[in-house]
C-alpha cells in the first residue's frame, strides 16, 4: 500500500511532505483495519453460566404433540412455558426428561472459536473441536456399540460447527430422526436462544422450540 502511494505521488509530481503525510497515516490505519478483520471473523462469545427462563420458553411436550397431530392438547389443558405441570402433578419436562433436566442451566466455556457446552450436571452436550477423551454420556459411546457400561442407549456425540453468529450442534437419531440444536444470543446479547429442531419419522412435522436463558451473576 505505501509503495503504491509513493508511485502515485512521483507520477503526479505530488510534494514531498504531503506524500510524507499520506504514507504516515496508512500506515498506522492499515494495522487497524487488518485487526478489525480479523475481530470480525471470530465468533460471538456466548461464554458463561446460563439459567433457563421458563416463563419466556416454549413447552417442548406441547410442541411435540402438535407435531404428532394430538388436537386434545396438554393433559390438564393450558398452554404455558417450560415448566407447566400435569394435573395429575409431575413436571412438563418434555421429551426424554432426563435430558430436558440438562437444559435447566448451561455453562458454556469459550476462547475463540473453541467452545464447550455443558448442561446442569456437568454432562457436555455440545464441543468444539470434538472431545474424544471425554467421559461424558454425549462421548460414552465405542466404535463397536452404541451402549454405554450399563446397557443404556448413548447417542454419539453431535456434529458442532460455527455458521455465522450461530453455534450449530447436530445429532443423527438411530432410527432416522435427526436433532438440531442451535445456541445464539438475543439481538440485544443480554440473553441466549437455545432453539432446537426435531425432526422424527414419528411426526407429521419437525418439531421447533425455543429455550430462553438469563445470565447468571457471579458473586
Amino acid at each position: 500500500m505505501q509503495v503504491n502511494i509513493k508511485k502515485a505521488c512521483k507520477r503526479n509530481s505530488a510534494p514531498v511532505a504531503l506524500c510524507a503525510a499520506l504514507i504516515i497515516v496508512v500506515g498506522l490505519l492499515w494495522p487497524s483495519a487488518n485487526t478489525a478483520a480479523a475481530a470480525a471473523d471470530q465468533p460471538p462469545n456466548l461464554a458463561g453460566t446460563w439459567k433457563l427462563n421458563k416463563d419466556k420458553s416454549d413447552n417442548p411436550r406441547e410442541k411435540m404433540q402438535e407435531a404428532m397431530g394430538n388436537s386434545g392438547g396438554m393433559q390438564g389443558g393450558g398452554g404455558g412455558g417450560y415448566g407447566q405441570r400435569r394435573a395429575g402433578g409431575g413436571s412438563e419436562g418434555g421429551p426424554r426428561g432426563n435430558m430436558m433436566d440438562e437444559f435447566t442451566q448451561i455453562t458454556i466455556v469459550q476462547t475463540g472459536s473453541d467452545i464447550k457446552v455443558t448442561g446442569a450436571s456437568g454432562r457436555t452436550l455440545a464441543v468444539l473441536p470434538a472431545d474424544t477423551t471425554s467421559n461424558s454420556d454425549a462421548n460414552s459411546s465405542n466404535a463397536n456399540s452404541d451402549s454405554n457400561a450399563n446397557g443404556q442407549y448413548a447417542p454419539p456425540p453431535p456434529t458442532v460447527h460455527w455458521q455465522d453468529n450461530q453455534l450449530i450442534a447436530e445429532l443423527q437419531g438411530r432410527r432416522g430422526g435427526k436433532t438440531t440444536r442451535t445456541y445464539e444470543l438475543s439481538p440485544d446479547g443480554k440473553q441466549l436462544y437455545v432453539t432446537t429442531r426435531m425432526e422424527n419419522p414419528r411426526f407429521s412435522q419437525p418439531v421447533t422450540y425455543r429455550f430462553v436463558y438469563d445470565p447468571v451473576k457471579s458473586n
